[in-house]
C-alpha cells in the first residue's frame, strides 16, 4: 500500500495536478507534454494544432541554426511582422534548456489572433523523418501561452 502511494505522489509530482478544466497533451515524436484547456479541440486542416472558442495552439520543431537569441530574433522580427512592431522577448529556463517567449505588441496584425511563441532548445537534437531538429517551438494565443508554457515538459 505504501509503494502505492508513493507512486502516486511520483506521479502527481511529475505530471502535476490537472484540472477538469485541462487536458493533457503527450508526444512522443516531439518529446514534449503539456496541459491545455479541455474546450480546445484538434483542428484536421493543420498537423498539431488545437483551437477553441477563446484560443489556441500548434507547435512544432525547428532547425534553427545558432544560438536561441537568433532562432527567436528570426521568429519574431520576420518581414511579415507576425507579432507586431515591437513585440516583448522573455528569456527563460525550461527543464535546464534556454527558452524564449515572444509576446505580440498591440500593433499586431488582427488576422494573427493574439499569437504569442514559445521556443525552447532541445537537450539533444530530435530526428523527425530523418530530420534533426534542435529547437521546439509552440504558438498559442497569448491568453493562453503562459498557462500552457508553465505545463511544459520534456519526456
Amino acid at each position: 500500500m505504501r509503494k502505492l502511494a508513493l507512486l502516486f505522489l511520483a506521479m502527481f509530482m511529475l505530471v502535476g495536478y490537472i484540472s477538469p478544466y485541462s487536458k493533457q497533451y503527450v508526444n512522443t515524436k516531439y518529446h514534449i507534454g503539456f496541459e491545455y484547456p479541455s474546450s480546445f479541440t484538434q483542428n484536421t486542416k493543420y498537423v498539431n494544432r488545437f483551437e477553441g472558442k477563446d484560443g489556441f495552439f500548434q507547435f512544432d520543431a525547428l532547425k534553427g541554426e545558432g544560438t536561441i537569441e537568433k532562432v527567436a530574433s528570426y521568429e519574431a522580427f520576420s518581414d511579415l511582422k507576425p507579432y507586431g512592431e515591437s513585440p516583448e522577448i522573455e528569456k527563460s529556463i525550461l527543464d535546464g534548456q534556454e527558452a524564449i517567449l515572444i509576446i505580440p505588441s498591440k500593433d499586431q496584425n488582427i488576422e494573427m489572433k493574439g499569437q504569442a511563441a514559445f521556443i525552447v532548445k532541445y537537450a539533444k537534437p530530435i530526428t523527425i523523418n530523418p530530420e534533426s531538429f534542435n529547437y521546439f517551438i509552440l504558438w498559442a494565443d497569448k491568453d493562453h501561452i503562459r498557462k500552457i508554457v508553465n505545463s511544459l515538459h520534456f519526456i
